[in-house]
């Protein structure tokens, strides 16, 4: 085998011409050159592919928690202006009952239900926890507390930014929406607290990927 190899070799060398020997090397090379130019533009295609992606992905979720956001801070405003909440929150402040704290506190559960708050509470315009829906809180966070200063020199609702504040035992990541309640003098009278737990939805949100469908 081994003298059959030498053989093949001295045909090689006696009978191809150099220039055909330099051309095959030359082709050779060429195909070989051709081969890795499409191999790295098929990595910058898939890498341009998965930048373009990458970037489809973040404006949609920049889209999905700027919409959050707007829905929130309009439900916030729209919920206290409510005219049975904003009744119910007079009369409590003028001559609370214990009729009055209950009615508020059904209203309460039913909005938090409804649009996935971790807790609501109606506080005076200093702070103090007046009535609301959790058992293990007892005070406001400080941040929460400017939220109901700046609610009350500006109107409408506005909003805190994530914080990391007491939970019972727990220390848990909020983000807070408040809106305060005017009297027939426009005064502020009680400010509607209403937090959001970033766990259940935010970071959830931010996490989702979405799937490519196989039948697109």
């Amino acid at each position: 085998m081994e003298r059959d190899n030498k053989y093949a070799v001295d045909i090689i060398k006696d009978h191809f011409p150099k220039g055909l020997i330099i051309f095959i090397l030359i082709v050779s090379s060429a195909i070989l050159y051709a081969g890795y130019q499409f191999y790295q533009a098929e990595v910058e295609q898939t890498r341009s592919q998965k930048e373009t992606t990458l970037a489809s992905i973040a404006s949609l979720k920049v889209n999905q928690i700027t919409d959050w956001y707007l829905d929130e801070l309009f439900d916030a405003n729209v919920i206290t202006q409510n005219s049975i909440l904003r009744e119910a929150a007079i009369r409590y402040t003028q001559n609370a009952t214990a009729a009055d704290s209950s009615s508020i506190v059904m209203m309460m559960k039913q909005i938090k239900e409804e649009h996935d708050y971790a807790d609501i509470f109606m506080t005076t315009m200093d702070g103090h926890i007046l009535v609301g829906t959790s058992s293990v809180i007892s005070s406001i966070d400080s941040i929460e507390l400017l939220g109901i200063e700046r609610a009350s020199q500006k109107g409408g609702s506005v909003s805190t930014d994530l914080f990391r504040t007491d939970y019972g035992e727990e220390r848990r990541i909020f983000i807070t929406f408040i809106s305060a309640i005017y009297d027939d003098n426009r005064l502020p009278i009680v400010a509607m607290v209403y937090r959001f737990d970033s766990d259940q939805y935010l970071y959830p949100l931010i996490e989702s990927w979405p799937v490519p469908s196989h039948t697109s």
